[in-house]
């Protein structure tokens, strides 16, 4: 027998749907990463990525409980992805997330 949510008793939970459409999305996240930084994260340098990626960890600070989390989120889902090859720019992928999290307002 497979382990897992379902068998154990505990409720899977519904994934929430987008808040913003994809036609809005792209608007938000000119206006709230720039092109600059949209540009440095679909670079195929990895320092570009990173530095980009660290300069966002600004912007997050900067923005504190008015970051938009949902635009910083799929934007990074997006470009670098998930499955970048440089674990550098994965692990500051997940440092920007992480403080998205922190500032973010449930």
């Amino acid at each position: 027998k497979k382990g897992g949510a379902a068998s154990s008793g505990v409720p899977a939970l519904p994934a929430d749907p987008p808040s913003l459409s994809d036609e809005a999305l792209e608007e938000r996240k000119e206006a709230v990463l720039g092109a600059a930084a949209l540009a440095g994260l679909a670079d195929s340098g990895w320092k570009v990525r990173k530095e980009t990626l660290e300069q966002l960890l600004v912007r997050v600070d900067e923005a504190g409980a008015a970051v938009e989390a949902e635009v910083y989120v799929r934007a990074l889902q997006a470009k670098p992805g998930w499955k970048d090859s440089n674990f550098q720019v994965v692990k500051a992928m997940f440092d920007v997330m992480a403080r998205v999290a922190a500032h973010a307002s449930p």
